[in-house]
């Protein structure tokens, strides 16, 4: 554990494994796909490495983007400026090919990016699911949880719950609230 990411593992697969990962996967709160790992230990190196990314293979000026950074260890203190001078880095260069620029959409844009920089390292990541896993959408019309559904998820299978269901033995949840651990 470095920063606020927990890198659990690692894989290799074609398209179809990450549309399984993001549908099956009940732990990860995000599934991220490295595209560059560079140096980046000031302002205008960020900018440079991240322009020298064909970003066209990813984005093109109809669509819109929105990075996510995460700091740890680096000459960089603030997170929105870093993540401001990577969207600057990204929109020149598809402004400079195409006459057009995207638009930043932080709520729901169609590109995702994921930015961590630790000891002034940084690997920029696609987020393939474009918002956190907990928030897959599947429940309608409830309140907020108290507890996301990866953490009960993990807290469950930390618990032997698997085995114990394979038992026959049952779940009481006395707190069950939205029933984040039930379900």
């Amino acid at each position: 554990r470095e920063g606020c990411a927990l890198v659990v593992s690692t894989a290799e697969g074609d398209q179809a494994l990450l549309y399984a990962a993001n549908v099956r996967c009940r732990l990860a709160g995000r599934i991220l796909v490295p595209i560059s790992t560079f140096s980046a230990r000031d302002r205008n190196q960020l900018y440079r490495e991240v322009g020298k990314i064909d970003w066209s293979d990813y984005l093109d000026a109809d669509m819109t983007l929105a990075v996510d950074v995460v700091l740890a260890n680096t000459a960089f203190d603030n997170s929105m400026y870093v993540a401001q001078r990577t969207k600057d880095a990204i929109v020149d260069q598809v402004r400079t090919k195409t006459g057009r620029r995207p638009n930043v959409n932080s709520a729901a844009p169609d590109l995702r990016l994921n930015l961590r920089i630790v000891r002034d390292q940084a690997v920029l990541s696609i987020d393939l699911a474009g918002q956190p896993l907990h928030r897959r959408g599947w429940r309608h019309g409830q309140g907020e949880a108290p507890l996301k559904e990866t953490v009960a998820a993990a807290m469950l299978l930390r618990a032997g719950w698997p085995a114990l269901a394979a038992q026959g033995r049952g779940l009481l949840d006395p707190f069950c609230g939205v029933g984040t651990l039930v379900i």
